[in-house]
């Protein structure tokens, strides 16, 4: 499947929707369960270091799945946490087996609920 990420690069990514991407990608969304199911016991230095866990966790993620260039790396490294958080969710859906059009659904239905 085509991934295009414009915070990248205006052509798109070549990705395979693999059993190898798809653990990958889950791997990624249990890190963001994991810190969303903090309890709150954790010491401020555990919590921290935490983010900083899913943080790297996220960055790699996108750079494995995107097989991205030393350039490309950098310039993700350079986007904001959200903007990058984003991309990797966004991947993450799309070899899950969504399309652009239930991705893009789904954001309308969050937005939604929003107001």
């Amino acid at each position: 499947m085509n991934i295009k990420i414009k915070e990248l690069r205006s052509k798109p990514y070549a990705v395979k929707a693999s059993i190898k991407n798809l653990k990958k990608a889950y791997g990624f969304q249990y890190a963001v369960a994991t810190l969303q199911d903090n309890d709150g016991t954790q010491t401020e230095a555990e919590s921290i270091k935490q983010i900083i866990d899913l943080q790297n966790t996220v960055i790699n993620f996108v750079i494995e799945i995107l097989n991205l260039k030393e350039k490309e790396q950098g310039e993700l490294e350079e986007l904001e946490f959200e903007t990058v958080t984003n991309i990797a969710m966004y991947i993450s859906m799309r070899i899950s087996g969504m399309s652009d059009e239930e991705i893009n659904g789904t954001k309308s239905d969050e937005d939604e609920g929003l107001q």
